[in-house]
């Protein structure tokens, strides 16, 4: 009789062991559970708040043109309002699509302009600005002045001094070669004439495109 009590309460304590490892290991692996669900809520929370505020930049802008008006085309952060400022003043705005891309029509005075872009970050309300884009604009064709260069003009040597003065930041092309220009606008090349008639051209073409042109035939008689 008393064997049988020791195995039956045996018995039972091992029931109860058995029942007590069952609870614990389902308690530990709802707490598991719970622990990934709330890593993977974080991750996602931190997912939809974006890191890094992108500026707004304008893309390819010219550093010249002799057109008054020009198109800008530009990214910021999707879906936000974007400001131009046209030499300090406020200009246009335009919400920028989905994709963060914008465009502005440009009015531009003569001369040197500066164009800057900015948006303002909805989360944050933190104001984004651009760096500063020069855009020179000139429409009236470089000065050109040649010594001497006159049609029909007659010479008795085959080398023949081209020289003149122009505008700075001017190009000059003495049939269609490029000459040195300096500092003060002035140039002076020589070419070598064939005998008889000699079509020169001088062409000079500013930074913006504009050109101004003389031609003179130069006759060389041996």
């Amino acid at each position: 009789m008393r064997l049988a009590l020791i195995v039956s309460a045996l018995i039972a304590a091992g029931y109860i062991f058995i029942f007590f490892i069952f609870g614990f290991l389902i308690n530990l692996a709802f707490s598991v559970r719970d622990g990934v669900d709330g890593n993977s809520s974080a991750t996602t929370t931190q997912k939809d708040v974006p890191l890094v505020l992108l500026d707004p930049t304008l893309d390819d802008v010219p550093y010249a043109t002799n057109t008054a008006t020009i198109v800008v085309h530009g990214t910021a952060m999707a879906e936000t309002t974007v400001n131009l400022l046209v030499n300090g003043a406020k200009r246009d705005s335009r919400r920028s699509s989905f994709e963060g891309e914008f465009s502005f029509d440009v009015m531009l005075a003569e001369g040197e302009n500066t164009l800057r872009v900015s948006s303002k970050d909805s989360d944050s309300k933190q104001t984004l600005q651009s760096r500063n884009y020069s855009v020179v604009y000139l429409d009236a064709p470089p000065e050109l002045t040649v010594d001497g260069f006159e049609d029909g003009k007659t010479v008795d040597k085959p080398d023949f001094i081209v020289q003149g003065k122009t505008d700075k930041e001017v190009f000059i092309q003495i049939n269609n070669a490029p000459v040195v220009v300096r500092a003060d606008g002035s140039f002076s090349t020589t070419i070598t004439l064939k005998e008889g008639d000699n079509m020169v051209s001088v062409v000079a073409t500013d930074v913006a495109g504009n050109e101004t042109k003389q031609e003179a035939k130069i006759v060389y008689i041996k």
